[in-house]
Formats: C-alpha cells, structure tokens, sequence
C-alpha cells in the first residue's frame, strides 16, 4: 500500500505522484489517476519540470509540499 509520500495538485485536484491514486478532485491536470508513469521529475532549466520516463512537462515544483 503506498503511502503517498509525493504528491502534486492543482485546482483540479491531487494526485499521487508515486502510485497515480487520485487523492481529491479529479486528481492533477483532471487526468483521472494516471498509473502509467511513476513520475520523476527533474529540473529542465527553463523554470520547468520534466518527467525523467514519460517527458511530461509540468511548470508545479513537485519538491514543494502540497
């Protein structure tokens, strides 16, 4: 069972950025859970965070607390 330990939302929702479980709302970007990636994102450099495995790109910092 994971534990969410990290998440990411917006007025859409949270959504575990580990197991994809919705955690309120629709979940992140209204996506519904996606469970297909896991989700590390790194720094691109230009004031954006890039997925290390699905290259999805996201302009949240997934470090902050929620």
């Amino acid at each position: 069972m994971c534990m969410h330990p990290s998440k990411i939302g917006d007025n859409y929702g949270l959504t575990c950025t580990v197991c994809g479980e919705v955690l309120s709302g629709y979940g992140y970007w209204a996506e519904g859970g996606n469970k297909d990636c896991v989700h590390v994102f790194l720094p691109s450099g230009h004031g954006t965070w890039i997925c290390t495995f699905c290259e999805r790109e996201t302009s949240v910092d997934p470090t902050r607390d929620n």
